[in-house]
């Protein structure tokens, strides 16, 4: 599982990210095996009362849309799925907290095994 993003929202282009995202996966697909691909997380730029902040985090969500496109065999989940709620982030609005975490946990495993990654 791969899921990438909002850690690198404060150094990087939401081009920047779809070259170093796509290349990850592209390289980890090649090994033959189930991938799948979480774009980011709800997190503080998407309440964000900057408009780049929101603005960034929505292009890096279409970068990793335009990645899932690109690679049919890609299992893609739109992490705004998992964690939805901002009220389930630590203090630093960025990293689940232990709540959140298990909500997240939940989820993810239910999706997965919907997904049929879970064998």
């Amino acid at each position: 599982m791969l899921e990438l993003g909002v850690n690198m929202m404060d150094n990087f282009s939401a081009n920047e990210f779809y070259d170093r995202a796509s290349y990850i996966v592209k390289n980890t697909l090649s090994m033959g095996k189930k991938v799948a691909f979480i774009s980011p997380y709800t997190h503080f730029r998407d309440y964000s009362q900057n408009s780049n902040e929101q603005k960034l985090s929505a292009e890096y969500h279409q970068m990793c849309s335009k990645i899932a496109s690109e690679n049919n065999e890609l299992i893609y989940i739109d992490g705004r799925t998992i964690l939805f709620d901002i009220n389930q982030l630590s203090t630093d609005l960025i990293h689940p907290s232990m709540l959140g975490h298990n909500l997240m946990a939940e989820r993810l495993s239910k999706k997965l095994t919907e997904l049929k990654f879970l064998d």
